[in-house]
């Protein structure tokens, strides 16, 4: 989503036809500090649009234990266990997983289930004709020109194209 809000394209995810699980300990790693713009805005963002995103507590979250490396056990715990991202496919209910990270692909081939790059999603929101352009919002990710963002917002997608 950081991605994303360098570009000032967040509003795409609002394009595509799913809701996003959010975990409350990537929204909290995503939301943490007020004084960054970024994040201030991203909560905004989240929090302005429930009918988007599913907030999901975590045991973590509940106890209010901040522990290194807790976004990474507990999206690995959603990911297969019985209620977690399963309880979503056994509906039959579309679900997306949006990663910046190269480093976690291995998921079930499921027919209601797609894993995309953020850098896929744009290339096919440009097929569908939603975006003019995936390179332009991909080079605004890398060399950020809005309002507030600054060079070090810069993602380092460079490897993903």
């Amino acid at each position: 989503m950081f991605s994303l809000w360098v570009a000032d394209q967040l509003h795409l995810l609002q394009e595509i036809a799913t809701r996003v699980i959010i975990l409350d300990v990537i929204y909290d790693a995503l939301t943490r500090d007020q004084s960054d713009l970024k994040q201030r805005q991203l909560k905004a963002i989240i929090d302005a649009n429930d009918t988007l995103f599913i907030y999901r507590s975590t045991e973590t979250g509940r106890l209010g234990k901040v522990r290194q490396n807790a976004a990474i056990v507990e999206v690995a715990h959603f990911l297969t266990a019985d209620f977690g991202m399963r309880r979503y496919l056994d509906r039959g209910e579309p679900v997306l997983i949006l990663y910046e990270d190269l480093e976690w692909l291995v998921t079930p081939r499921l027919p209601n289930l797609r894993v995309l790059s953020t850098v896929s999603m744009l290339r096919e929101l440009e097929v569908a004709g939603v975006i003019a352009s995936a390179d332009a919002v991909l080079a605004e990710m890398t060399h950020p020109t809005s309002p507030g963002r600054k060079t070090s917002d810069a993602r380092a997608l460079s490897h993903l194209f």
